[in-house]
């Protein structure tokens, strides 16, 4: 009989950005992560990276960070099951939250009207 690991587990080598970053969801998505990195101490120089073009808009439509994002997730996991309940409205905030990192007022207004109504917290 083989030997079957229940815990999957990741190696990342590197800890900068982008090994931080991997790590990080990884952890979040149940991996057991290892960092090896091959300075000894912390770096005060490196390569140059720009993280402010697309990167903080990504973060604006992350689920993690968007409040309206998580909501309108909420609403549609629990719609999943409901065959009465057409998604149309919640597939359009969910929409334009990805594309613009966030809601019009009205829009706002409208998903916390449609939650209450449904008695979702």
């Amino acid at each position: 009989m083989p030997f079957l690991c229940s815990m999957k587990k990741i190696l990342i080598s590197g800890a900068s950005f982008a090994g931080l970053s991997t790590a990080f969801w990884m952890n979040k998505l149940g991996y057991k992560v290892t960092i090896v990195e091959i300075s000894q101490a912390l770096k005060k120089g490196g390569t140059p990276v720009n993280i402010l073009a697309g990167t903080i808009d990504t973060v604006k439509r992350s689920p993690e960070t968007n409040t309206y994002l998580t909501q309108i997730n909420k609403v549609l996991a629990w719609a999943k099951n409901k065959s009465w309940y057409t998604p149309d409205f919640m597939e359009s905030l969910k929409k334009t939250c990805e594309q613009r990192g966030t809601l019009s007022p009205k829009q706002a207004a409208a998903l916390s009207a449609h939650m209450a109504k449904l008695k979702i917290r």
